[in-house]
């Protein structure tokens, strides 16, 4: 498994671009070199590779690679908290339905078409809106918005083992529904609910900054990416450097997700590990 893990480039590539993001988010007190709403209002709206702020300042004077660097912090923590979340919800749903069945199944999958029927961005964006703007609503719109997708995806994948001989066997000794769930039927679902975590993460990001740049996230002055778009939005033709440091942030860290997930459904699929 680790020799074919290291010959995965979307992998090995997805993995360094996520750890280094990672290891960002954790060690932001460390590798910041500055407070992230520290003002210089002397040295406001400076370029890039000034003496001092290597990406430039912002409006107000702030470091941007110090905001760059905590928002981070944000953008996956509300990603991961989010995604787990959902994961687990769909998990459970997606169990529940396609194990059962019959009217089970009917009720989930009625839910989640109502859930899917609206654009995934325009339900967050109602939630947030309904709820108040703060990072655990943040959590809970995007996780509410990411349970479906799980939730399909695990129902799917019990469906296909759900009349399997071994499952069937486990039934005629005696074994309960929840025994046969979780020793027989999570262990083939689990593959799947892996790489849709991987791929979901980014789409979270995406999410929180979209949220945020719409002044829906976290509050400011707490630094996310979707902050950093917001601000430079107004200084585009003077300062676009803004902007783009925190767009490419995102583009950066949704292509490590992306590539993870890729090289995770390569591995875990039998059938395309040739």
């Amino acid at each position: 498994m680790v020799s074919r893990a290291l010959r995965n480039t979307p992998l090995v590539l997805g993995g360094v671009i996520v750890v280094f993001v990672v290891l960002m988010a954790v060690l932001a007190p460390l590798a910041a070199p500055m407070d992230p709403n520290y003002q210089e209002l002397e040295d406001r709206l400076s370029g890039l590779g000034t003496p001092g702020h290597v990406l430039g300042t912002d409006q107000y004077g702030r470091d941007l690679l110090s905001r760059l660097i905590y928002g981070a912090r944000v953008s996956l923590t509300a990603g991961v908290f989010a995604v787990l979340l959902g994961a687990t919800a769909g998990l459970v749903l997606g169990l529940l339905a396609g194990y059962f069945g019959g009217w089970v199944d009917l009720v989930v999958g009625r839910v989640f078409d109502v859930l899917l029927s609206f654009p995934t961005i325009l339900l967050a964006l109602a939630i947030v809106a309904a709820l108040g703007p703060s990072m655990t609503n943040l959590i809970i719109a995007i996780a509410i918005t990411t349970t479906p997708n799980f939730g399909r995806v695990a129902r799917s994948a019990i469906l296909s083992v759900r009349s399997r001989e071994y499952i069937l066997a486990s039934e005629s000794f005696g074994s309960s529904d929840t025994y046969a769930m979780v020793r027989h039927v999570v262990p083939n679902v689990m593959p799947a609910v892996i790489v849709t975590t991987s791929l979901g993460i980014g789409g979270a990001i995406q999410a929180e900054a979209t949220l945020s740049f719409l002044g829906l996230g976290v509050s400011p002055p707490t630094a996310t990416w979707g902050n950093i778009i917001n601000d430079g939005r107004a200084y585009l033709d003077v300062a676009p450097w803004i902007s783009t440091i925190g767009g490419l942030a995102i583009v950066i860290a949704v292509v490590g997700f992306s590539l993870v997930g890729d090289g995770l459904r390569d591995l875990l699929d039998p059938r395309l590990r040739r």
